[in-house]
């Protein structure tokens, strides 16, 4: 059994079936873990499985998703900015609302958790690495208007 979920600003459909999430995008194309394995390294693939899984293990809920995302994004490493001073506030009221997230969500386990996401994120960064890799293989003037 499996739900499926529509998108139309990005033209496609996710369908979930026995825990391998597939896209059918809008070429008719079926875009899953057996088309992915054809096309990603074994490493690589590897890279985003293993992530995925100590991912879910947290049981973060979407609260705290978003709040992790939203300090991830906000992150900078080296980057020129700017006004680095307003993305760095902005990254620690990010980060106090992830902390008071888990505080409220799993008051026994906050602060375990909160070490279960700082010990993923060096194979958060790998991951994303990888996923740029991925990213910058696909072409750039895909014409979608030839989807014959």
């Amino acid at each position: 059994m499996g739900l499926m979920l529509y998108t139309d600003k990005l033209n496609q459909a996710e369908y979930l079936v026995d825990g391998d999430s597939m896209l059918f995008l809008y070429t008719g194309e079926v875009y899953g873990t057996a088309t992915m394995r054809k096309i990603i390294d074994q490493t690589t693939m590897d890279t985003l499985f293993r992530f995925a899984d100590q991912f879910n293990a947290i049981g973060l809920t979407d609260l705290e998703i978003a709040a992790l995302c939203a300090v991830r994004l906000t992150v900078v490493g080296d980057t020129t900015l700017d006004d680095r001073p307003t993305v760095d506030r902005a990254r620690r009221d990010f980060e106090d609302a992830l902390i008071h997230a888990l505080k409220s969500e799993h008051s026994e386990s906050a602060n375990q958790l909160l070490d279960d996401i700082n010990r993923l994120l060096p194979l958060l960064e790998e991951t994303n690495r990888v996923q740029r890799n991925i990213i910058a293989k696909f072409p750039v003037n895909y014409d979608k208007t030839n989807t014959n």
